[in-house]
């Protein structure tokens, strides 16, 4: 499946009955939540902290949170839900991807740090927003996209149908420090910093990394590496 092909699925309060317009009522009409259909929870604190704990597991979509908060006793309809979740939104204790409780800033910095935990590159836009969403991160797809694209564009056309697959073979090593790993980070590049790193081949630790103007100067990354060796007591093979 593309990247592109994917859409928001977590709900969107504003276009919900109960939702943010409803809260400009100045009363409930049904205040005890008594019907013929039996009482309804109200939204208490133990209420609102089960809610909280679904959003932490991605669990966004009304029907979902039906089902988990009526497996754990509580009973409450599909419009009163959308009117608990715009009150908890406009108290700030959940938030959607449409409706984030991080600054752009923060956006960024999430996609970037997941970014870094698929150093393959074999995620796109989907996926991380999967994963974000696991962590209680919400972020719109779009948003994602758009990260991935200035910070990563070779990523798209890497995982585009029709390209090659690079088959990589595991790193060996003989044991730790018997071979040491050098290369450049480039995905900060266009903020302005740039990263050089060291890792032991065996072990895969990273042994020395450095945020430079630039990687790409001989003499700075002599020095980075004598910095390593310092700090280490010495060296064995250097690969790059």
């Amino acid at each position: 499946m593309s990247d592109n092909g994917d859409k928001d699925t977590d709900i969107d309060l504003d276009n919900q009955p109960g939702g943010s317009t409803a809260l400009k009522h100045d009363h409930d009409h049904n205040p005890t939540g008594k019907n013929q259909w039996g009482q309804i929870a109200p939204l208490t604190e133990e209420l609102k902290t089960e809610i909280e704990g679904l959003f932490h597991r991605n669990i966004t979509q009304s029907k979902r949170i039906l089902e988990a908060l009526s497996n754990k006793g509580y009973k409450i309809g599909r419009t009163k839900l959308f009117s608990y979740l715009a009150k908890m939104r406009a108290e700030k204790r959940i938030g959607t991807s449409r409706n984030p409780l991080s600054s752009d800033a923060e956006q960024t910095q999430a996609v970037l740090s997941a970014m870094d935990d698929d150093p393959n590159g074999t995620r796109g836009p989907r996926r991380i927003k999967e994963s974000l969403g696991h962590k209680g991160i919400h972020i719109s797809r779009d948003k994602i996209t758009q990260v991935m694209q200035d910070y990563a564009p070779e990523g798209f056309h890497q995982r585009a149908p029709g390209t090659k697959v690079i088959h990589r073979t595991p790193l060996i090593s003989n044991g730790p420090n018997d071979e040491w790993s050098m290369d450049g980070h480039d995905k900060l590049a266009k903020a302005g910093f740039e990263i050089y790193g060291i890792r032991d081949k065996y072990s895969g630790k990273y042994l020395h990394y450095v945020v430079l103007p630039s990687n790409r100067y001989a003499a700075v990354i002599g020095v980075v590496l004598l910095k390593c060796i310092k700090k280490y007591g010495g060296a064995h093979r250097i690969c790059d």
